[in-house]
């Protein structure tokens, strides 16, 4: 899921299904018997991910690109195919 940070407003653009994947995975740890205090909620998801991306490169978008194909080219060679 991308997240869109708008430093000149100070504010996070987020997808529309954003609310809705973040309510489909605390049902499923719910169901799991999970504690409430775990279940995600936007600020946590949002946090992890900065703290997660910080712990990289900011890349310009051209770069990102470039990362993403690189991981998908590592990805495709790395799955097996099993009849």
């Amino acid at each position: 899921m991308k997240i869109t940070i708008d430093t000149e407003r100070g504010i996070f653009i987020v997808p529309n299904t954003f609310f809705t994947e973040i309510e489909k995975q605390n049902k499923y740890l719910k169901e799991a018997g999970v504690d409430k205090e775990k279940f995600n909620t936007a600020e946590k998801v949002i946090t992890e991910a900065v703290n997660e991306a910080m712990k990289r490169p900011i890349l310009t978008v051209k770069q990102a690109k470039e990362w993403n194909a690189k991981l998908e080219n590592q990805v495709a060679k790395s799955t097996v195919i099993e009849d």
